[in-house]
């Protein structure tokens, strides 16, 4: 082996350790930015209106792991169908222990 076979070995090595700790500190930012009010407004939210037929409002809400999901001002509208729902506050707390098991 010759001494640049190891240098370009070790230069390698640095730049695949940076990448996996930066993809580490975003996977960790972003995990913390999900549970943030923020987010569910204009991320959570949006997306999954975009995924459901019919009309979805929600005043507030957050999403804190291990998976509690908190609805304030919950309205969904399926005119087609007749499904109207008008909720003004929702908990929902899901153990997570239970889907591993």
């Amino acid at each position: 082996m010759t001494g640049t076979e190891s240098g370009r070995r070790q230069l390698l090595l640095r730049k695949l350790s940076f990448f996996l700790l930066g993809m580490a500190v975003f996977l960790t930012v972003f995990f913390f930015y999900f549970q943030t009010k923020h987010a569910f407004k204009h991320i959570l939210a949006p997306i999954v209106a975009a995924v459901l037929p019919g009309e979805l409002h929600v005043q507030d809400g957050s999403l804190s792991f291990p998976a509690t999901l908190t609805l304030t001002g919950f309205s969904y509208q399926q005119p087609d169908v007749g499904l109207s729902l008008n909720i003004d506050q929702l908990l929902i707390r899901i153990s997570v222990m239970g889907w591993v098991r």
